[in-house]
């Protein structure tokens, strides 16, 4: 049972450390990852970082909590002041989740020119990598 237990050891030991020579020698993704970096660096743009936006449900709730604060002050009805302030509030999260969405679009285009135009010049042809 040792001896079993120490040949597969063993074996997975030595089939890591190939494992990990075959990507150590790998060019191509070498290329991908240094391409990477370089788009992120001009373009401003990381996709691996993109955040989802639920910004109008956070402006709704945001808003229905400044409405409720500002009537309450006020002394008059606190479920009109939230209903007020999650209208304003949806309405100032979703031209602000139009912004990103208009940004984000133009900063992935640019992050793909750069990308693509870094593999062109290292031989690569973009649509054979991805």
């Amino acid at each position: 049972m040792k001896l079993v237990s120490a040949l597969i050891i063993s074996s997975v030991i030595f089939s890591l450390s190939s494992y990990t020579l075959a990507n150590a020698n790998d060019p191509i993704a070498d290329s991908k990852k240094l391409c990477h970096h370089q788009a992120v660096e001009k373009s401003g743009f990381d996709p691996q970082k993109t955040k989802s936006g639920n910004t109008t449900a956070k402006g709704a709730g945001a808003g229905a909590a400044g409405g409720t604060a500002v009537r309450a002050i006020q002394g008059k009805s606190l479920l009109k002041g939230a209903a007020i302030g999650a209208a304003v509030g949806a309405a100032a999260g979703g031209a602000k989740k139009n912004k990103d969405k208009k940004q984000a679009v133009l900063g992935e285009a640019n992050y793909k020119t750069e990308y693509d135009n870094c593999l062109r010049s290292r031989g690569l042809v973009p649509e054979n990598v991805r």
